[in-house]
């Protein structure tokens, strides 16, 4: 396989487990959130807080985070060597602590590759002007 070919079939594994996180955090399947995820993930939210996987998987279980809806489309994903980043748009609808918050993103996620499987490292949104 030539470094092109195998470059779009990380480039499409990657695109399918961003696909399979979000649809993770909107069942809220802890699970599946907990095997994507990186042991050592930052998860960045909209204000500026910051989450462990740990800490994260816990609002979500909780209900403190609880996602309505997630709109993800991604504009590139940039493979370099064990290292993927996807950088993409989101708009979603969640529920945070019992209030409803409309979201409109710039996003940046990186997974890395190792131990025979890619994971999360890090999710950092930016907000866009209404």
């Amino acid at each position: 396989m030539d470094e092109t070919s195998a470059t779009t079939t990380v480039e499409l594994l990657i695109s399918s487990l961003e696909s399979q996180r979000i649809t993770a955090a909107i069942e809220a399947d802890i699970p599946t959130l907990d095997s994507l995820c990186h042991p050592r993930m930052v998860y960045t939210h909209t204000r500026g807080q910051r989450d462990s996987k740990r800490s994260l998987l816990e609002k979500i279980q909780s209900g403190f985070f609880n996602y309505l809806r997630i709109e993800h489309p991604e504009t590139e994903i940039i493979v370099v060597g064990d290292t993927a980043v996807v950088i993409g748009h989101q708009t979603a609808t969640i529920i945070i602590d019992s209030h409803s918050v409309e979201l409109n993103n710039a996003t940046t996620a990186t997974w890395i590759h190792g131990d025979n499987r890619w994971q999360l490292l890090a999710f950092q949104p930016s907000p866009l002007p209404d």
